[in-house]
């Protein structure tokens, strides 16, 4: 399962700069110079984010947090710096984050 959702996000990010997700949230990946991500710098990031970021899901809330505080202090997080990446956002309004976050709520529930 995670190597197919690796390959999901590598694929998604290289052709649409995002994956569903990450599309509803109003985020994109890009690559320093404003382009799409090559699928292997997709790939890279991705691979990054469950070792980094996640912990391959062994004890997920310590990393998260980690992480979220690394952004905090940084503003950018440490698969991003590494990688060379970029997250754009962009403005969705509270409707729709709320709607985001509820579905957001409803997948990681039924996992």
């Amino acid at each position: 399962m995670l190597v197919a959702a690796a390959l999901y996000e590598a694929t998604a990010l290289s052709l649409f700069g995002a994956t569903l997700g990450k599309a509803l949230f109003g985020l994109r990946i890009l690559s320093q110079s404003g382009q799409r991500l090559s699928w292997e710098e997709a790939f890279e990031r991705t691979v990054s984010v469950y070792v980094r970021g996640l912990w391959l899901g062994i004890v997920p809330a310590v990393p998260v947090l980690m992480a979220c505080l690394h952004f905090k202090k940084r503003g950018r997080t440490r698969w991003d710096e590494l990688g060379g990446s970029l997250v754009q956002y962009a403005w969705i309004g509270n409707l729709r984050f709320i709607l985001c976050c509820a579905l957001a709520l409803g997948a990681w529930l039924t996992w």
